[in-house]
């Protein structure tokens, strides 16, 4: 016959899950939300409106509105990590490259344009955190280790550094000048996306492809 604490032990991992998987909906909704009204006009009222959830609860699981952020920009990174890792293997190098840096870019730019003006200080928080570094590492190195790749395929400028060229397309959206291109219709989404690529991408190439183009 189990014991209590027997009983208690089996429970935990259930409860385990059952708080991954509130947490999980929490941060699509935050997601949705800050897509739909951005950073600063979102609330926590809001959010516990769209998840069906009680503030006490909302706030069980994220102490901040910053916090809540910070998870959301955490996750989208992870899920970047986890589609550059899925990117088709058959593909040549500089075109698993492209497609990479499309995704970060357009990752990147979802997340200024929800941060609005308080993209500053949420690269702040974000960017400070033990997490957010470690991710960020886990990133440049699948992104070096592709440039490598191309080079040895004579697709990429072999004397350029690679850390410095899988970096390159990362650090382009760091601000709302972007977002704001896309806000005032001056270009869409996939423009926006294709000119930065392109940009980066051409960039990268080997010297006689450049001047030729």
């Amino acid at each position: 016959m189990s014991t209590v604490n027997e009983r208690s032990r089996s429970a935990t991992p259930v409860r385990a899950r059952m708080q991954l998987a509130r947490e999980e909906a929490l941060l699509d909704a935050a997601t949705t939300l800050l897509s739909e009204k951005g950073f600063m006009a979102m609330s926590m009222d809001d959010l516990a409106a769209r998840a069906s959830v009680s503030k006490a609860t909302l706030y069980q699981h994220f102490p901040s509105k910053e916090d809540l952020a910070r998870r959301v920009v955490l996750r989208t990174v992870t899920r970047t990590i986890e589609l550059i890792r899925r990117t088709v293997p058959d593909r040549s190098p500089l075109d698993r490259l492209e497609m990479c840096i499309r995704t970060i870019l357009r990752n990147r730019l979802a997340i200024a344009r929800a941060a609005g003006d308080a993209l500053v200080g949420l690269q702040t928080i974000v960017q400070g955190s033990p997490e957010y570094r470690a991710l960020f590492e886990e990133l440049i190195e699948l992104l070096t280790e592709m440039v490598d790749a191309a080079k040895a395929k004579g697709q990429v400028d072999a004397s350029l550094p690679s850390r410095v060229l899988a970096q390159v397309p990362v650090s382009l959206i760091r601000d709302m000048e972007y977002p704001r291109m896309v806000e005032d219709g001056v270009c869409s989404v996939d423009e926006l996306t294709d000119a930065i690529a392109a940009i980066a991408l051409r960039g990268m190439r080997p010297r006689e492809e450049r001047h030729h183009a």
